[in-house]
Order: structure tokens, then C-alpha cells, then sequence
């Protein structure tokens, strides 16, 4: 029987599908056009005569082969990374205080800090969660090396010098599945502490619209915040990356005014070490591209 060789770069446009969720996305993560990642796919299904997705005009899905191909892609993208990586550069070595601030892709952080130990084993990664003002002030000490934050919070707190804007967050009203918005009364609202961009422009379109509110919640945590919404104390402003599948996004059907999108970026990158710094600006994008794509 003749083996078959599977293409890295193929197998990367594939992995890349697979994780944003669509052929569009999936470009993005690696710099091509959609037309260009259909054509890669497809050469890569023809060269295993198998089917790797379910396509229709609103979603793609992987098939039993597709998924089973995932796994696979993943460790021989890992191990072919891994080993350039190992011959070509010389290692690094020594410490990376890493600041993020919470609501910062929650569910995709634990993934984004495996690739980044994986790549730089001899670094040793120290991390910091908390608000973005809080990562400045420790920015400004010289207690982090590089953080990723809201940039309207960032810059009004911090030097806003090598700093690199990395995407742009839908911001929605948020509230549980089963939530009644009350129809007569101040909505209840769930919000971080002051100051946050979050908290001053939910605030500020309500105030233009006229609605009236009142605080029943605060919290500095995206857990503390998730939780309060489900457990149906009311709504609070979230970016998309925090929205859990509980719960359910509000507007104008409800009478509210849409929110602004939020602006993240990695400020430190004049400090940080420059292969370390690409790599985690890299491997923070690719994460947002998974979200998006969910």
C-alpha cells in the first residue's frame, strides 16, 4: 500500500478551520483568503479520499474522519513547531510576568498558556489576573513584563508606548436564559467596580436613552459576574469571549441601547523579549479567531 503524506501547511489551514468554526475565519488565523482555504481543504480531502466537513450556507462541521484527523493534526503541528523551533533558534530562557486582564478571552486563556510554555519550555511563565488598571499600576512599577487588557483602561492608567491593539470585542447586555427584564421598574443592574470602561459605557448608554437602572451587584471577577447573572439578579455589560451558552444577549427587542465594542491589546512589547512577545501576540489572536468563530 502507498503512503500517503500529509502537508503541514495544508494540515494547519485545517486545524485552523476546525478551531474558528468556518472557512472565513479560519483565513484569518492564517493569513489567506477564504477561496484559498476552500482549495486547501479540498486537496487535503482528496489526498485522504475522505470528507473532512459538513458544509452549508450558515455553518461548517467536521465529520467522524474530520474529527478523527483534528487529534492527529494537532500533535504533528505540535511536533513540527516544536522541533523548527529547537533547531533553528537558539533557547531561551528565564522569567515572563505576564499580566491579563479578567473578562480577556476566560474561556480560551488556559489553552493560549500551554502553547506558550510549550514553545518556550525554559521560560519560566508568571501570571498575573486582574483589572486592567490594577495590571497597569504593576505595568508602571515594573512588576510585569508585558499584559493584555481593555485599551480605553490601559492607556488612561499606563505609558501606552509599545503597546500593539490586537481585536475588537462585541460588548452586549447579558442576561440568564430564563431572565424576566421588569417592565415597569429601573433595570437591575450587575457591574464590575469603578473605574471600568465596561461599567462607564454601560452606564453612559443608558443615560443617553434614558433608562433608568440601579446597581444590585458588583464584582471585579468575571466568575463573580457570571454568577450573579445566572442566578437571574439581573443583566450586566459582557464581551462575547465571556458569554456562557446560560445565558442569553439583550437589546434593542428590550429596550436597550447597543454597546460599544471593546478594544483589547498587549501593552510591554518595547520590554519583552521579541520572539516572546510575537509568539504570545500570535497565539492571543489565534484564541480570539476560536471565539469568533464559536
Amino acid at each position: 500500500m502507498k503512503m500517503t503524506n500529509l502537508d503541514i501547511d495544508l494540515l494547519r489551514t485545517f486545524a485552523a478551520v476546525a478551531d474558528a468554526g468556518g472557512f472565513t475565519a479560519g483565513g484569518e488565523v492564517v493569513a489567506r483568503t477564504q477561496s484559498a482555504v476552500s482549495l486547501q481543504i479540498k486537496k487535503l480531502e482528496e489526498s485522504l479520499g475522505q470528507r473532512l466537513f459538513n458544509r452549508t450556507s450558515r455553518s461548517v462541521q467536521l465529520t467522524t474522519e474530520g474529527h478523527l484527523l483534528l487529534g492527529y493534526a494537532r500533535k504533528i503541528l505540535a511536533l513540527n513547531d516544536e522541533s523548527v523551533r529547537r533547531i533553528s533558534e537558539p533557547s531561551l530562557s528565564g522569567n515572563f510576568r505576564l499580566g491579563v486582564a479578567e473578562f480577556v478571552l476566560p474561556d480560551q486563556l488556559h489553552l493560549v498558556l500551554g502553547e506558550f510554555s510549550r514553545a518556550f519550555p525554559q521560560v519560566h511563565l508568571s501570571v498575573q489576573v486582574a483589572m486592567t488598571r490594577e495590571l497597569a499600576q504593576l505595568f508602571a512599577e515594573d512588576r510585569l513584563d508585558a499584559f493584555v487588557g481593555r485599551y480605553d483602561d490601559a492607556v488612561a492608567a499606563a505609558d501606552s508606548s509599545g503597546v500593539e491593539l490586537l481585536w475588537d470585542e462585541a460588548t452586549h447586555w447579558v442576561a440568564a436564559s430564563d431572565f424576566e427584564l421588569p417592565a415597569d421598574a429601573p433595570l437591575p443592574l450587575i457591574l464590575p467596580p469603578d473605574p471600568c470602561s465596561y461599567r462607564v459605557k454601560a452606564l453612559q448608554c443608558l443615560q443617553h436613552t434614558g433608562r433608568s437602572w440601579r446597581l444590585v451587584y458588583t464584582s471585579s471577577s468575571v466568575m463573580g459576574i457570571q454568577a450573579a447573572i445566572a442566578a437571574g439578579l439581573g443583566v450586566a455589560p459582557l464581551g462575547r469571549a465571556a458569554v456562557l451558552p446560560s445565558m442569553r444577549t439583550l437589546g434593542a427587542a428590550e429596550g436597550l441601547p447597543p454597546l460599544p465594542p471593546t478594544r483589547i491589546g498587549v501593552f510591554g512589547l518595547h520590554r519583552a523579549e521579541a520572539r516572546v512577545a510575537a509568539a504570545l501576540v500570535k497565539m492571543l489572536g489565534e484564541a480570539a479567531a476560536r471565539m469568533r468563530g464559536r
